[in-house]
């Protein structure tokens, strides 16, 4: 990813550590069975949808999250929404959480190397934080129509609220 998207970016005004972190613990639990990801996730305290019962690798980003407020003692809450909702993303996010969706979604090892070589341009050109994230978010969720795979009641409602800022 480039420079822009992250704390290096002055115009985002995030704290290095911050951003550092939650980029190398978005996927803290995505190796993780998934029996114990169910079983984790129900710690935190949310219902789990028939989405995540249906495919429970969704839960890697809630499941992050909850250890490491739990086992790693990190209680920053915009590190724990960024970790926690770089998979469906939520409509109150605030700028870490948004780069890190960004990120997550135009990293190169995700697609093969088939990222999308626009979005990608304009996530290292653009500086409006919201149209990169509602433009990556766009594309996501057509992404997943076009492999006819079901999309989050949260994001599309977040997809909702992006195209009117849009």
């Amino acid at each position: 990813m480039c420079c822009r998207l992250g704390a290096l970016y002055p115009p985002y005004a995030l704290d290095p550590q911050r951003a550092y972190l939650a980029g190398i613990a978005h996927d803290l639990a995505k190796q993780l069975p998934d029996k114990m990801q169910i079983k984790l996730a129900q710690k935190d305290g949310r219902q789990l949808s028939l989405l995540e019962k249906d495919k429970p690798s969704l839960l890697h980003g809630r499941v992050s999250a909850y250890l490491l407020r739990e086992h790693f003692n990190i209680h920053d809450k915009d590190v724990l929404e960024a970790v926690a909702m770089h998979t469906y993303g939520s409509r109150d996010m605030g700028p870490l959480a948004k780069i890190v969706y960004i990120a997550d979604k135009l990293e190169v090892s995700r697609s093969r190397g088939k990222a999308d070589p626009q979005l990608r341009k304009l996530a290292c050109t653009e500086t409006d934080l919201d149209r990169i994230f509602a433009s990556v978010l766009d594309q996501t969720v057509s992404s997943l129509r076009s492999r006819k795979l079901t999309v989050s009641e949260e994001t599309l409602n977040l997809l909702e609220k992006m195209r009117k800022i849009r």
